[in-house]
């Protein structure tokens, strides 16, 4: 039987709510995920909505069974309300684009 090498990155959660969040203030959440693939992963290109998030995440490849982090920063100055920001993970997995979602209401 014929099995394709691939990798498949796995998201631990693809969500998170910061809650209320005072203007101005620099929140950081990190998105854990795991290779569940069989081969190696490597994150292409990791693209935020707007200015006021940052990204870092790993640029070596992950081996199948490794785990990896996407940090995801957000800066609430300039900004009031209900916030909704997506990063977008493009890699060389099977589910090649996934889409992680962070959540904040921004208070004065």
């Amino acid at each position: 039987m014929y099995s394709e090498k691939a990798a498949e990155i796995s998201f631990v959660v693809r969500e998170h709510n910061f809650g209320d969040v005072k203007a101005g203030q620099i929140v950081t959440h990190p998105f854990e995920f795991i290779n569940t693939g069989n081969a190696p992963l490597v994150l292409a290109d990791v693209r935020v909505t707007c200015g006021c998030t940052v990204i870092n995440w790993p640029r070596q490849p992950i081996a199948p069974g490794e785990k990896g982090t996407i940090v995801v920063q957000f800066n609430s100055a300039d900004r009031i309300g209900p916030q909704n920001k997506i990063v977008t993970v493009l890699s060389n997995a099977k589910n090649e684009i996934e889409r992680l979602l962070i959540r904040a209401n921004v208070v004065p």
